[in-house]
């Protein structure tokens, strides 16, 4: 394997890690919004619904969400010991979030996204069966979550957005 290909390989190593970890939400409760979950009040109010549409899922919730993943940004950058100089979760409130990874030595584009696009269909498994229920879960209606990999120099290697 080569040295692109290791890089590579540790890079999606881990995304399943940070990801797995997003999901942690200690002391975040439940979404108290179920389908049900002032039936009434909407029924009998159209306005209230409408401005409940717009509201979108609770911003509390899921900043709670992107917290969790931040929290842990420093042991696995830690953890690769020098791999990435930065790995960033962002909010990509009120549809997902992007997780960003950025290599601190150049690695090239075109060998890097060939490796990366070998990853797509476990990244599509972890989005539909870790992600996107957990979004969900928190008031996502239709989540979607990036994945982009940064040179040093912050020039693009790969992004991948799903369910796109």
């Amino acid at each position: 394997m080569t040295r692109t290909s290791l890089r590579v390989a540790a890079a999606f190593g881990i995304a399943a890690v940070l990801l797995s970890g997003c999901g942690d939400l200690t002391g975040v409760s439940p979404a108290s919004e179920g389908a049900n979950a002032g039936r009434t009040a909407v029924v009998h109010e159209p306005k209230a619904r409408a401005e409940k549409a717009r509201k979108g899922p609770s911003r509390a919730k899921f900043d709670a969400y992107v917290a969790s993943g931040r929290q842990q940004v420093k042991s696995l950058i830690d953890a690769f010991d020098g791999l990435y100089s930065d790995i960033r979760v962002r909010s990509d409130y009120p549809v997902g979030v992007k997780y960003e990874y950025v290599f601190t030595e150049f690695t090239d584009p075109a060998a890097g996204a060939a490796q990366l696009d070998k990853t797509v269909p476990v990244l599509r498994t972890t989005f539909k069966t870790l992600l996107a229920p957990e979004l969900k879960r928190i008031g996502i209606p239709h989540p979607q979550v990036t994945w982009t990999y940064l040179n040093a120099d912050e020039s693009l290697i790969w992004t991948r957005t799903f369910p796109r």
